[in-house]
């Protein structure tokens, strides 16, 4: 009598009253530890405050109170019966539970909870538990290092303040002493003038220079977008600074609060962006316009990766919270203005403005990093890998390190080079631009590449450096049995044996774009979307710049379109 009483609170009473009632005589009971007293709070209170006419007949399966074996085995699911009910599907009864919805035109049906999925389910949870509890002693270790360093600044202070005093008393005795002598004061010597500025370096006349920390470089941003006029940026070891750019750092925390701001929107819903199916670097590009215009537009803005695959399968933050998200919450209002979702809409448009008027005069490169550094967030699984990979290859205590991505793959083929412009070349041709950055004293390398024997041969070629090398990724085990001969969107988005495992293919990239983005040093080709995304990030992250050689082309940013220029003069799509 109590559920059918309940049952007629759903359909006619107010929210309050149902939770009510269920608190005070059916509390205990639950779906296999799914209070329903949590649900109907959720369809009430987190749904837009809905308004229930009707219900459809709504069944809930549970465990067999008998088989206590597969007690903790099962999954939460929504009910394909009514979108609003969480179902908990005994491991016995998804036969029961698909036939008792067979009588619905359109359905999922449910697999079979095995002990397996459980077990991975335990083992996500395990990681996610380890990933935060890095996260809290990296956090506790990066707290104690600012204490110390506060510590030695105010020391430091001291000591120049006794100095200073000690330097003003000996010439107050120097002034007597001559004076006693009857001599007039020496006259100070003029300072000398500042030496010129090189034309696209970073100068301490304008950036006060800063402390910088062994090893790790860091050096102002010329001003003009100059990236998209050189090859190289090598400002000399005495500029560095030790924190990012004072003169841009305003702008810096006002575009992160804007984006902040905009992802919290949760009064409506947006349809997720579904990158364009290419190369990863070029499907992440393909996020720029679109969310350069909801940035201009003030709206909110989601996206996935090809495939409708999530951004989080891949190892990204959502731009979006939940509730914003229509894949999430989808009964809720969708919002009146949304940018275009579609890829083919932004692949070749020409867009008036690639930098909102606000940051104009910032610059495109500038404001390319600032939104890298917010869409390439990652999640706390891809936090844990990166520090994992940091910590086997001792990251810190090897800076300065100079990052190198040598891309083969489709790229030496020989369609392929007429076609984006890029050139199949040996490491041979990197090492070169890296001897152009001998002033900074990098002994240490990280090289990312798809192809496996440039990986075995940097070492055995070049034994005076200390190579950073991980293990083999898919792209590097595909490349050696033939890959280059088929283009990447082959693989990846058509059907046939050589299929690759595309979220696998993303997570491997976005590791080796965040490892790049953390040296201090690059060289690339920037005919390649991961060189010219992981330079950008490098600097987002910073907020200041590291050197670079790219050994082809300059740096741009106009998805889908010839805008972008190699060193022979010839157009390739940025």
């Amino acid at each position: 009598p109590r559920v059918l009483a309940l049952a007629e609170k759903i359909v006619f009473a107010e929210g309050k009253e149902v939770v009510d009632y269920w608190m005070r005589y059916l509390g205990s009971v639950g779906a296999n530890g799914i209070n329903l007293e949590t649900i109907l709070d959720k369809w009430y209170r987190n749904i837009l405050k809905l308004q229930i006419r009707s219900f459809r007949s709504v069944m809930f399966i549970v465990y067999d109170s008998e088989d206590t074996s597969i007690q903790r085995a099962g999954e939460a699911y929504l009910s394909e019966i009514d979108p609003y009910v969480v179902t908990r599907m005994h491991v016995k009864y998804y036969t029961e539970y698909n036939q008792a919805i067979g009588q619905w035109p359109t359905h999922t049906p449910l697999q079979p909870i095995t002990d397996e999925m459980m077990r991975e389910m335990l083992r996500n949870q395990s990681r996610v538990k380890e990933a935060k509890e890095r996260l809290d002693q990296q956090k506790r270790q990066q707290e104690e290092r600012e204490k110390q360093q506060r510590a030695q600044e105010k020391h430091n202070e001291e000591q120049e303040k006794k100095a200073g005093r000690n330097v003003q008393e000996k010439k107050k005795d120097s002034k007597k002493k001559r004076q006693s002598q009857g001599q007039s004061p020496a006259p100070s010597a003029p300072a000398p003038p500042p030496p010129p500025p090189g034309p696209f370096t970073a100068t301490s006349s304008v950036v006060p220079a800063l402390t910088a920390q062994p090893g790790k470089f860091c050096f102002a941003l010329p001003a003009g977008d100059v990236f998209t006029k050189v090859l190289s940026f090598i400002p000399p070891v005495g500029e560095a600074l030790g924190a990012p750019e004072p003169q841009r750092e305003p702008q810096r925390q006002s575009v992160r609060q804007a984006f902040a701001r905009l992802a919290k929107g949760c009064s409506c819903t947006v349809k997720p962006f579904e990158q364009c199916p290419h190369g990863v670097g070029s499907s992440l590009s393909s996020m720029l316009k679109p969310f350069t215009q909801a940035f201009i537009d003030d709206v909110a803005w989601d996206q996935e990766a090809p495939l409708h695959i999530s951004a989080d399968a891949v190892g990204l933050f959502n731009p979006v919270d939940n509730c914003a998200r229509s894949s999430e919450n989808w009964m809720a209002t969708p919002c009146k203005a949304q940018v275009r979702a579609n890829c083919h809409f932004w692949h070749w448009k020409t867009v008036e403005e690639r930098v909102p008027p606000a940051y104009q005069d910032q610059g495109l490169f500038w404001w390319t990093a600032q939104q890298w550094t917010w869409l390439l967030r990652p999640n706390l699984e891809m936090i844990a890998k990166v520090e994992q990979v940091k910590a086997s290859f001792e990251w810190e205590a090897h800076r300065p390190i100079l990052g190198i991505h040598v891309r083969h793959g489709d790229s030496c083929m020989g369609s392929e080079g007429g076609r984006t412009g890029r050139k199949c070349e040996d490491l041979e041709v990197y090492m070169k631009g890296a001897e152009q950055m001998e002033q900074y004293g990098f002994k240490s390398i990280f090289l990312a590449t798809d192809d496996l024997t440039v990986a075995h041969a940097a070492r055995e070629k070049y034994p005076q450096f200390y190579w950073l090398i991980g293990n083999p990724t898919a792209s590097q085990n595909r490349n050696t049995d033939g890959g280059w001969n088929h283009r990447f969107e082959q693989m990846a988005f058509e059907s046939g044996e050589k299929n690759m495992d595309l979220q696998t293919e993303f997570r491997e990239v976005l590791l080796d774009i965040h490892l790049l983005a953390d040296t201090d040093g690059f060289v690339g080709k920037f005919t390649s979307n991961v060189d010219r995304i992981a330079y950008a990030l490098n600097y987002g992250q910073r907020g200041c710049a590291v050197p670079f050689i790219s050994l082809d082309a300059y740096w741009c940013n106009d998805y889908g379109l010839e805008k972008g220029k190699t060193v022979q003069g010839a157009k390739f799509a940025c």
